[in-house]
């Protein structure tokens, strides 16, 4: 069995690689605090206190006043309100909004109504809360009793939010996986009358009876499928107009294709192209 040296994967695509993987490790590590993090909101009234309890995930984004500084307390309808900034999650409507008549205003409701709106003295905007007993909160507000106030239960969350929030992190692990595997595992043996190409994923069993090699890249056309290519690194399964080509590209100038009578075509960087060629003849090639 005779192995073939194959060019060295650049340094150029380890380092390319490395920041796409780290780029990669934030982003879904991002996705995934900001698409599965818990939340809570909830009302209470305390020893003089109103206290808005908003929590998703580990930050608190809550706020509290002295019933002393609640001016006044009213319904009102958020329906049709429209986020400036904050949070807009299907059950939780949280920081600066306008509701539909232009009032600015802070929100921190599950998105739900009726609810209240909260006058606050020194703030800017009032407060709007959606508690699941509307006329106790407001009740305790203007008494000064104490009690808790769960929030009204929300919509439920829509079937594409719950795939953008489960597809997204599984679509991002799949391709670091690919990113960490690309160049590891390549290989390429003669053995008799058969190649043996280690791709890094499997390995092909190519039959040189009857098969054509040539020097050099063949033009594919229009490709719509294109592996991993990384600067002249050009890695993995290729699908164009003119048919499929297992690619293990790692130098361009180097490139001699293998072209079996049954199977698929493979594009191979090699040291020494010529000897490749020379040992795929002798094994029952043909050259192109």
């Amino acid at each position: 069995m005779q192995t073939i040296e194959l060019v060295p994967v650049p340094r150029s695509f380890r380092i390319l690689r490395g920041v796409l993987v780290l780029v990669l490790l934030l982003s879904g590590l991002t996705t995934t605090a900001l698409f599965t993090p818990g939340h809570h909101v909830e009302y209470t009234v305390r020893d003089g206190i109103f206290t808005v309890d908003v929590q998703l995930g580990a930050m608190e984004m809550g706020r509290r006043t002295p019933l002393t500084a609640v001016r006044a307390v009213a319904p009102v309808d958020p329906r049709g309100a429209w986020r400036t900034s904050g949070t807009g999650m299907h059950d939780l409507c949280h920081g600066q909004w306008h509701l539909a008549d232009g009032t600015a205003v802070w929100m921190a409701t599950t998105c739900t109504a009726p609810a209240l709106q909260v006058e606050v003295d020194g703030e800017r905007r009032p407060w709007v809360v959606s508690p699941a007993d509307p006329e106790g909160l407001a009740a305790a507000l203007t008494g000064g009793t104490s009690g808790r106030f769960p929030a009204r239960v929300g919509p439920p969350e829509p079937w594409f939010w719950s795939a953008v929030r489960f597809g997204t992190p599984l679509l991002l692990f799949g391709i670091l996986v690919i990113l960490m595997r690309a160049g590891r595992g390549l290989g390429v043996t003669l053995d008799r009358s058969t190649l043996h190409v280690a791709t890094g994923w499997r390995t092909l069993h190519l039959s040189l009876a009857g098969a054509t090699v040539k020097r050099g890249l063949t033009d594919q056309g229009r490709v719509w499928a294109k592996g991993i290519r990384l600067g002249s690194v050009w890695l993995g399964p290729q699908r164009s107009t003119r048919g499929r080509r297992q690619m293990l590209v790692t130098d361009p100038t180097r490139v001699v294709e293998v072209h079996p009578a049954d199977g698929v075509p493979v594009a191979i960087s090699v040291v020494d192209p010529a000897a490749f060629i020379a040992a795929c003849v002798a094994a029952g090639a043909r050259t192109a």
